[in-house]
C-alpha cells in the first residue's frame, strides 16, 4: 500500500485513519495496530522465555502489566501535562482510549512494573530483561505505524519522500520514522544477538541505549511550528526537548551498566563464546 502512495505523488498523500465502534468505545485502526503490537510482543516474548527455560507465566504477567500500566500513565502524563483544557470535559478523558499518549509518561509507568516484576535477589532478573528486549521493540515498531496513522506526531516541514502531506505542507511524521528506525534497530540486535547475549543484561542494555540514541536524533525533527496545525510544539531548552535530555543520560547509564556487566560476567567465567546462557539461575 505504501509503495503504492509513493508511486503517484513525491510524498505520502494525507488520509484518515477509519474508526471501529465496540459498544462505548471507539477505537480507530491506530489504536488497534497498536494493541496488536503488544500482543506480538507477549506472543514472542512468552516463546523466548520458554526457549530459555525461564518462567513463562512471569514473563507474560510482567510484560503485560508494564504495558497496561504504561498505556493508563502515558494518557495521564499527556493530558495533565500537555492538554489540562481537555479536563474540563469530565473525568472520562483520563481513560487511555481517550487522546494520545505520552512516551515518557508510557516508560515511566512501564519501568516502575519492571523495577517491581522483574527481580531477583537484591537486582533485576537480566535474564527476563533481555529476553523480552526484542519483544519491545518489536511492539514500539507497530506502536509507531498505529501513530503513523492518525498522525499523531507532525514533524518539521520537508521534502523527504516518507513525509506526509499535512495540512499546510508536506511534513516528517515522527511516528513512521521512528517505526522505521526501530525495525533497523530490531534487525540489528538479531544479527549480533549471540554476540550482545554473551553476558546476562547485554541485549538489553544494548537495546535501550539504540532506541534512546533513536528518540534523540528523532526530536530535531520534531515540528516547532505546530501551532499551525492546532497542536502544541514541545518545549526546548537550549535547543533540547525534555526527551533529549532524558535520552542522553539514558544512554551513558546503559553503556556503563553495559560495561560493569560485562567486566563481571568475564571476570567470574560467566560470559559464553556463543551467547547461549540455557536456563537462568535467579
Amino acid at each position: 500500500m505504501l509503495a503504492g502512495m509513493l508511486g503517484g505523488a513525491r510524498v505520502i498523500p494525507w488520509f484518515v485513519s477509519p474508526v471501529v465502534s465496540l459498544g462505548p468505545m471507539a477505537l480507530d485502526l491506530s489504536l488497534i495496530v497498536a494493541l496488536l503490537g503488544g500482543c506480538a510482543a507477549l506472543v514472542w516474548a512468552r516463546r523466548q522465555a520458554r526457549s530459555a527455560g525461564l518462567q513463562v507465566q512471569r514473563m507474560v504477567d510482567g510484560l503485560a502489566l508494564a504495558m497496561v500500566s504504561g498505556l493508563v500513565v502515558g494518557h495521564l502524563v499527556d493530558v495533565l501535562l500537555y492538554r489540562p483544557d481537555h479536563l474540563q470535559a469530565g473525568w472520562r478523558v483520563l481513560l487511555p482510549w481517550f487522546g494520545g499518549m505520552s512516551s515518557l509518561g508510557m516508560l515511566a509507568g512501564a519501568c516502575m512494573v519492571v523495577a517491581i516484576v522483574f527481580r531477583a535477589g537484591h537486582g533485576l532478573a537480566w535474564d527476563y530483561l533481555d529476553q523480552a528486549a526484542q519483544p519491545i521493540l518489536l511492539a514500539i515498531v507497530l506502536v509507531r505505524l498505529g501513530c503513523f496513522l492518525g498522525h499523531d506526531h507532525a514533524g518539521r516541514l520537508t521534502r523527504f519522500p516518507l513525509a506526509v502531506a499535512y495540512p499546510g505542507g508536506a511534513r516528517h511524521d515522527l511516528g513512521l520514522d521512528e517505526a522505521i528506525l526501530v525495525a533497523g534497530l530490531l534487525a540489528v540486535t538479531i544479527v549480533w544477538r549471540k554476540r550482545l547475549a554473551r553476558f546476562h543484561g547485554g541485549l538489553c542494555l544494548a537495546s535501550a541505549a539504540g532506541y534512546a540514541l533513536v528518540r534523540f536524533a528523532l526530536e530535531f525533527l520534531r515540528g516547532t511550528d505546530l501551532y499551525l496545525l492546532g497542536r502544541h510544539s514541545d518545549h526546548r531548552w537550549a535547543g533540547f526537548t525534555l526527551v533529549q535530555f532524558i535520552a542522553l543520560p539514558a544512554v551513558l547509564l546503559c553503556g556503563w551498566a553495559w560495561l560493569r556487566l560485562r567486566k563481571q560476567a568475564f571476570a567470574t567465567g560467566q560470559a559464553l563464546p556463543d551467547g547461549q546462557r540455557g536456563q537462568a539461575r535467579e
